[in-house]
C-alpha cells in the first residue's frame, strides 16, 4: 500500500495534536499539584501563625515559673487587647481605603486621611508591643530574658504580627483585594 502525500501530513498532525495533549495534560496536572501544595504550605503557616504567639506558646517557650503566671496573664491579655483593637481598626481603615480607591471619582484627601490614620495605628500598635516586651522583660529571669529575645526577634525581623485570630486580623491577605492602580 502506497502512502500518499496526504497520509503523511495526516501522520504528523495527529502525532502533532498527540503530543500537544500529553503536554497540555501533563502542565494542567503540574499545576494542580502545584496548587495543592501552595494550599497546604499557606495552611501550614496559618495554623503556625495562629498559635506561635498565643500566651501558652509564651510561656512554654519562656518555660514560666508558677509564681510568674498571674503576672504573665494580666500583662498577655492587656496587651492581646489593646494589639486586637488596633488591628481590627487597622483592618476598617483598609477596607475604607479600598472602597475608595474603587470609586469613579477618587477622592484623593480622603485616602490620605486614611493613609495617616493607618500610619498612626501602626505608630500605636508598635508603642503598645515594645511596653509589652518591656513588662514581660521586668518579670523574666536572665534566661527568659535571652528567650524573650529571640520571640520578639522572630516577629520583628519577619514582620510577622504578634496578635492574630480572634478577629484580629493578620496581614496576610493585606493587598489581596484590589490591583495596583499605576495612573
Amino acid at each position: 500500500m502506497k502512502t500518499t502525500n496526504g497520509q503523511i501530513g495526516l501522520k504528523y498532525a495527529l502525532i502533532f495534536l498527540l503530543v500537544l495533549n500529553i503536554t497540555t495534560l501533563g502542565t494542567i496536572g503540574y499545576h494542580l499539584i502545584e496548587s495543592r501544595n501552595q494550599k497546604n504550605q499557606a495552611e501550614q503557616l496559618n495554623s503556625l501563625s495562629e498559635n506561635t504567639y498565643n500566651g501558652k506558646y509564651f510561656k512554654e517557650r519562656l518555660k514560666l515559673a508558677p509564681d510568674q503566671l498571674d503576672s504573665f496573664r494580666q500583662i498577655n491579655s492587656k496587651f492581646r487587647q489593646q494589639a486586637r483593637d488596633l488591628n481590627q481598626e487597622l483592618a476598617q481603615c483598609r477596607r475604607a481605603m479600598m472602597d475608595e480607591m474603587q470609586k469613579d471619582q477618587i477622592d484623593t484627601l480622603i485616602l490620605q486621611n486614611l493613609s495617616v490614620r493607618i500610619g498612626g495605628l501602626h505608630q500605636e500598635l508598635k508603642v503598645y508591643t515594645y511596653r509589652y516586651y518591656i513588662d514581660l522583660k521586668s518579670m523574666c529571669t536572665l534566661d527568659q530574658q535571652v528567650e524573650l529575645k529571640s520571640l520578639f526577634s522572630e516577629f520583628f525581623i519577619n514582620e510577622k504580627n504578634p496578635v492574630v485570630n480572634q478577629g484580629g486580623g493578620s496581614n496576610q491577605n493585606r493587598f489581596q483585594h484590589g490591583k495596583r492602580n499605576n495612573n
